[in-house]
């Protein structure tokens, strides 16, 4: 089982709803900053004018799929806040903060126990399951 990431989620969904999931969260691309598009200029450029499918996508957002979507982009960017987080508490833990050392400890236990799970993932996916395709090899 591969971890789904919010590139790969995007590459699963129809273009328009991709272009407005990237619009809509000011995500670049190494082709396009979609920060940089008004919304008329997106309604022109990837609604083709239309009222309704930009209404369309607006909707769109009601649903599981763009939540799902959402969900994903917000994972990856708690693991960057982690990190920022995990960096200025070991520096205060490094000048003797009593605080920080304990929450440095809790931190270190927490990323430890995601890498085994990591870890877990990886070696379920390389098990591999032989079976029969009633083919014969002659």
């Amino acid at each position: 089982m591969q971890q789904l990431t919010l590139k790969k989620a995007l590459c699963n969904i129809k273009l328009e709803k991709r272009y407005y999931f990237m619009w809509k969260h000011g995500m670049k691309t190494w082709a396009r900053d979609y920060s940089t598009i008004t919304e008329e200029q997106f309604k022109e450029k990837y609604c083709k004018g239309s009222e309704i499918k930009y209404k369309n996508l607006q909707d769109w957002e009601k649903t599981e799929e763009y939540q799902n979507l959402l969900n994903l982009k917000m994972a990856e960017g708690m693991t960057a806040d982690i990190f920022k987080i995990y960096n200025v508490v070991k520096d205060k833990a490094l000048e003797g903060d009593d605080k920080a050392i304990k929450t440095l400890l809790m931190l270190q236990k927490e990323v430890k126990k995601n890498l085994k799970n990591i870890d877990k993932v990886k070696v379920e996916d390389e098990v591999e399951i032989e079976e029969d395709d009633g083919l014969e090899i002659e």
